[in-house]
């Protein structure tokens, strides 16, 4: 397993390679395997990059990401607003109609309902990828009661973990009572725990808590 000076200068390569992002503006730091990243993109897409790059090398037991999204151009709150209405509304699987969006100083706020946590993920995502947006709070609320929630087990989340792809191999527990879903156990990558966690929280469930412990490949 690599030293976190040996992570470090791994992760640092890769940032230099990734045309999206630069090691000389993404300042790295990495202890027993939690990695924190500071300094500033131009982007929120190439914030969240700069994340899932680092998530996919072994020994990263943790993120902390502290990167700010500075636009390479001064983009007027108007604009924003309206790159972010057109991006949601262009999208099949949203009902724009029913969301509001304002900005403040590139940071979007989203208020109103949809019907699924599936088309919040989708609408959330699709904001992210505007352009001159600095940052997300979403308080998307969903308009009906999904009366199948409450019947998801955790058997049932174990079953579904034990299908994906890259979770295979890995023994992930999992309890679920009144709509909250509670995972434990142990993984090898970061990224096999962030999965874990996206898949639940697509399968409905409103409440997540991670407790999967990243072992790496000692």
């Amino acid at each position: 397993m690599a030293t976190d000076s040996g992570l470090a200068r791994v992760i640092e390569t890769a940032l230099t390679a990734d045309g999206r992002l630069s090691a000389k503006v993404v300042r790295i730091s990495v202890t027993i395997g939690r990695v924190t990243l500071e300094g500033s993109v131009t982007t929120y897409r190439r914030r969240l990059a700069a994340e899932e790059l680092v998530a996919s090398f072994d020994g990263v037991r943790d993120i902390v990401n502290r990167l700010t999204v500075e636009p390479s151009e001064s983009i007027p709150d108007e604009d924003v607003a309206a790159n972010v209405r057109a991006a949601i509304d262009s999208n099949a699987d949203v009902n724009g109609g029913a969301i509001t969006v304002l900005v403040s100083d590139g940071v979007v706020a989203l208020r109103g309902s949809v019907g699924s946590r599936w088309e919040q993920a989708n609408a959330e995502d699709v904001a992210r990828s505007a352009r001159g947006v600095r940052e997300i709070h979403s308080s998307l609320s969903l308009n009906r009661v999904d009366k199948d929630v409450g019947k998801l087990s955790g058997e049932d989340v174990e079953t579904v973990l034990a299908h994906v792809r890259g979770l295979q191999d890995t023994k992930i527990a999992a309890a679920a009572s009144n709509g909250e879903v509670v995972l434990c156990g142990e993984v090898r990558e970061l990224e096999q725990k962030r999965t874990a966690e996206t898949v639940v929280r697509r399968l409905g469930a409103p409440r997540v808590r991670n407790g999967i412990i990243v072992r790496g490949n000692s």
